[in-house]
């Protein structure tokens, strides 16, 4: 047990150390950019555990006044391209960056959706998607909390990590406890009172 916590400190230990810090700003800036114009919604997608991830960091970005939108890839191609609009962002997570599933729907979205950035954030110094997207990030990963090495643990925490890192750094200077009461009416932050 007191080893897979080790491999979670490890792993974060090495990502603040080796992250790039460049990209990260300038993934910053493309969301702050885009949020502001007509109030946009960004969109995430991911296959398998990412996009749990996604999910899960997708109610994040809600809470604190940035609307997502999480797609669920398979449906892309049979429908859901249309709740994507011209010219959106969109924040891919992959391990691996080689998802066969990823890398059609990415080609797929380039074709049929002109000019929409795409963000990817993945795991892999031999990732194939980097080619397909605006922005790539990766995330290091030195080793999952398993013993085999192999159940996404690690780089799903590195990947939470950074996607919540970002929101907070878009939402910086523009957001306020008023801001997140009114998000959060019933929540333990703003109670509403019947008076």
């Amino acid at each position: 047990m007191k080893n897979g916590f080790d491999a979670y400190i490890k792993n974060l230990e090495n990502l603040r150390a080796h992250i790039d810090y460049d990209t990260l700003a300038r993934i910053e800036q493309t969301i702050g950019i885009y949020i502001k114009q007509k109030n946009n919604f960004l969109y995430m997608a991911g296959v398998g555990k990412n996009s749990d991830i996604l999910h899960q960091a997708s109610k994040t970005y809600n809470s604190v006044g940035v609307k997502t939108i999480n797609l669920d890839i398979t449906n892309c191609k049979h429908g859901d391209f249309g709740l994507i609009h011209e010219h959106a962002v969109l924040i891919c997570t992959s391990k691996s960056g080689n998802t066969k599933e990823l890398i059609e729907f990415m080609q797929l979205l380039k074709k049929v959706k002109k000019g929409t950035q795409v963000i990817l954030i993945h795991s892999s110094k031999l990732a194939i998607t980097p080619e397909l997207c605006d922005i790539s990030l990766y995330v290091p990963c030195i080793g999952e909390a398993d013993s085999l090495n192999i159940i996404p643990s690690c780089s799903l925490i590195n990947f939470s990590t950074v996607l919540h890192l970002i929101v907070f750094s878009v939402i910086r200077d523009k957001f306020t406890l008023e801001h997140l009461v009114k998000n959060h009416p019933l929540g333990s932050i703003g109670k509403v009172s019947d008076g």
